[in-house]
C-alpha cells in the first residue's frame, strides 16, 4: 500500500475521533479519500492539514466542534 494512504481506523486515531466521524468527514470533503482496492483510505497529508487547521483555530483533535473546521 502508498504510504500516502492510511486507513480509515489509522487516520481516526490521529484525528481522536470516531471511525465513523472520519468517515463522515471524508464524505464531505474535509479530507481525502478514495476506495482503493476494495477499501477506503484517507490521504495523510490531508489528516496532517486538517489538524494543522484544528491547532490555528485554538482546538485539538477530537473536540465535538472540530466538524467541518
Amino acid at each position: 500500500m502508498d504510504e500516502n494512504w492510511i486507513s480509515i481506523a489509522d487516520a481516526a486515531l490521529r484525528l481522536r475521533v470516531s471511525y465513523n466521524t472520519l468517515h463522515r468527514l471524508a464524505l464531505i470533503g474535509v479530507v481525502t479519500a478514495e476506495r482503493i482496492g476494495g477499501r477506503w483510505r484517507i490521504d495523510r497529508q490531508s489528516v496532517e492539514e486538517y489538524v494543522a487547521k484544528l491547532r490555528q483555530s485554538g482546538r485539538a483533535p477530537g473536540e465535538r466542534s472540530a466538524i467541518g473546521a
